[in-house]
């Protein structure tokens, strides 16, 4: 794609050398500004979007366009991939998809978490709310995502077992306010007990006790017995873990 526009092939070579990331920039510059302003606009907003459907598209930009968007980007490859055989989803190069993100966050300073509001509230109503949550984070909307992770957490680590997916979430969070929701707290305790981090559980578990002693009177009664029934049973887990019993 970019020699199509250069005359000079040897000289063009010769300067595509360097780290992916200094070819991936290089590259993306030169491509990227031999686009029309549509498609250069399509670009950097969807790459926001890990993996993107027309419909997804077109609620998160406000188009109608974006199947013969995507068609077009893919017909010129573009560093799209085809994530089925319906070519009903997609995603860009990870590394020119990094690109892009950078340019976009220059260009269009804050337009990256007004996509992310969009697209999260896009999965909420398609029920999916893990991929609701990444977004929610990526654009800081922490009470948003707070609310989310409540929602499925429960489930999340005891039917699915997918602690880390919980851990991660809860770091992204600001410093102290999972406590804003103490049944996000207790999982979080049983995520860290199950990765084997058994200080960090403790810590969690004392920061749960001092909130339910705090709060014991406004919270109602079953949260209140669910939380301290569950602080109980996450100690007995991290002694376990300290001595090797389990």
């Amino acid at each position: 794609l970019a020699l199509a526009g250069s005359s000079d092939y040897e000289k063009f070579i010769s300067e595509f050398t360097g780290t992916d990331r200094d070819v991936t920039d290089y590259l993306g510059e030169v491509i990227l500004g031999r686009q029309n302003d549509e498609v250069r606009r399509f670009l950097l907003w969807s790459s926001v979007l890990d993996r993107m459907s027309a419909e997804l598209v077109n609620y998160v930009l406000s188009i109608d366009s974006a199947q013969a968007m995507l068609e077009h980007l893919e017909d010129k490859s573009l560093f799209i991939i085809p994530l089925d055989r319906n070519r009903i989803r997609y995603r860009y190069h990870h590394l020119f998809g990094d690109f892009l993100r950078n340019a976009l966050n220059k260009e269009y300073p804050g337009k990256t978490e007004k996509i992310c509001r969009r697209a999260c509230t896009w999965y909420v109503e398609h029920g999916n709310y893990q991929e609701a949550i990444n977004y929610a984070l990526i654009a800081k909307d922490y009470s948003q995502a707070l609310d989310l992770i409540a929602r499925i957490s429960k489930k999340l680590i005891l039917e699915s077992g997918e602690n880390w997916t919980l851990l991660n979430w809860v770091q992204q969070l600001p410093d102290g306010y999972v406590l804003k929701r103490p049944e996000i707290g207790l999982a979080y305790s049983w995520s860290l007990i199950f990765n084997r981090q058994p200080g960090k559980a403790r810590e969690q578990l004392e920061q749960l006790e001092c909130y339910c002693q705090q709060h014991a009177k406004t919270l109602s009664p079953d949260l209140l017995e669910q939380l301290r029934s569950g602080i109980k049973i996450d100690q007995f887990l991290v002694e376990a873990v300290c001595d090797n019993t389990f």
